[in-house]
């Protein structure tokens, strides 16, 4: 990435490589730049900048800050310290409520709407609200009839990641599901909870 000073004393032109525009483009050989305008920066607006400059790594896919316990880069600082605690054990993050800790503020503001029953992810199609974004993604598929998930041995097509899991089994034979009594194995949590009452005399 490369800072440039226009002639004029307003702006300055950030060039730099990428594979996704952002703005418009320019050429210089057969690298393709990206150029961006952006007001000049005082000394008081030096936060601004600093964003700007990460916010430009994710262009470059550029991750100059690196984990020196298992080697994971990232392209924000903030993200490596946030992953550092991973490592460390660190939990900073504690719910005003239950007490319980975490090592991201995100996921804090998550756990936070178990106890303000909080319901901000909501559905274009019906209204419905989730807690979740993940939620909202997989009741979505309900009303586009999408089937994202792909069996790669036969080709079947699954609207959830579980579903197509519990697919794979009928290929690769996997019966993950023992019974305690007897040891005999299922494919699916379902048929051991019917095979148990063979054991307890038809109650479950």
């Amino acid at each position: 990435m490369v800072l440039k000073v226009n002639a004029s004393p307003s702006e300055f032109d950030i060039y730099y490589e990428s594979p996704r525009p952002c703005r418009h483009q320019k050429r210089k050989g057969r690298q393709t730049l990206e150029v961006i305008s952006l007001p000049r920066l005082t000394h008081t607006d030096e936060s601004q900048k600093k964003h700007l400059t990460s916010h430009m790594l994710t262009h470059t896919n550029e991750k100059p800050f690196s984990c020196g316990t298992c080697g994971k880069s990232f392209h924000i600082k903030r993200y490596l310290n946030d992953h550092m605690r991973t490592h460390t054990g660190e939990k900073p993050f504690s719910c005003g409520t239950c007490g319980k800790s975490f090592h991201q503020k995100n996921i804090l503001t998550s756990h936070m709407r178990i106890h303000t029953d909080e319901k901000a992810f909501s559905c274009g199609f019906c209204g419905k609200s989730f807690r979740w974004q993940s939620n909202l993604t997989s009741h979505i598929i309900l009303h586009t009839d999408q089937k994202p998930f792909v069996c790669g041995t036969c080709g079947k097509n699954f609207r959830w990641q579980n579903s197509l899991t519990d697919h794979m089994k009928t290929h690769t034979g996997q019966k993950p599901f023992v019974c305690g009594t007897c040891g005999k194995s299922f494919r699916w949590q379902s048929n051991l909870t019917g095979h148990m009452k063979t054991h307890t005399g038809g109650s479950a």
